[in-house]
C-alpha cells in the first residue's frame, strides 16, 4: 500500500526539515479535495481525480494511486465512481503513512 523507496527518495530530494512539510502539504490537500468528493459525489471530475491520484503518488500512497487511476477510467467511460471505496482505500493509505512515519522514521 505504501511505497517506501519513494518515501526515502522524496525524502533525500528534499531534505529532513522539508520532508515533513511537505507531507503535511500533500496530506492536507489531499484531504481537502477529498472532503469536496464526499460532499459532491456526483460532481467528481477526471480532474479531481488525477490531482488525488498526483499528490499520492508523490507520498507513495500506491494503493490509493490505483484506486484514483481505476476511478479515473469509469469516469472517461461515463460510470460511476466508487466513492466510499475510494474514501475506504484514502482513509487506509492515511493510516499506513502515519504509522510508518511514525513508527520507523529511519526506515523512509
Amino acid at each position: 500500500m505504501i511505497d517506501l523507496n519513494r518515501l526515502a527518495d522524496l525524502r533525500s530530494e528534499i531534505g529532513e526539515e522539508g520532508f515533513t512539510e511537505v507531507a503535511d502539504l500533500f496530506v492536507e490537500e489531499m484531504r481537502g479535495a477529498m472532503d469536496h468528493l464526499i460532499r459532491n459525489p456526483l460532481a467528481v471530475t477526471q480532474d479531481d481525480l488525477h490531482f488525488l491520484r498526483g499528490s499520492a503518488a508523490n507520498l507513495g500512497l500506491t494503493g490509493f494511486v490505483t484506486c484514483c487511476a481505476t476511478a479515473e477510467q469509469r469516469i472517461c467511460a461515463s460510470k460511476p465512481v466508487d466513492i466510499p471505496a475510494l474514501v475506504k482505500t484514502y482513509e487506509a493509505s492515511l493510516a499506513a503513512i502515519a504509522s510508518i512515519l511514525s513508527d520507523r522514521p529511519e526506515t523512509i
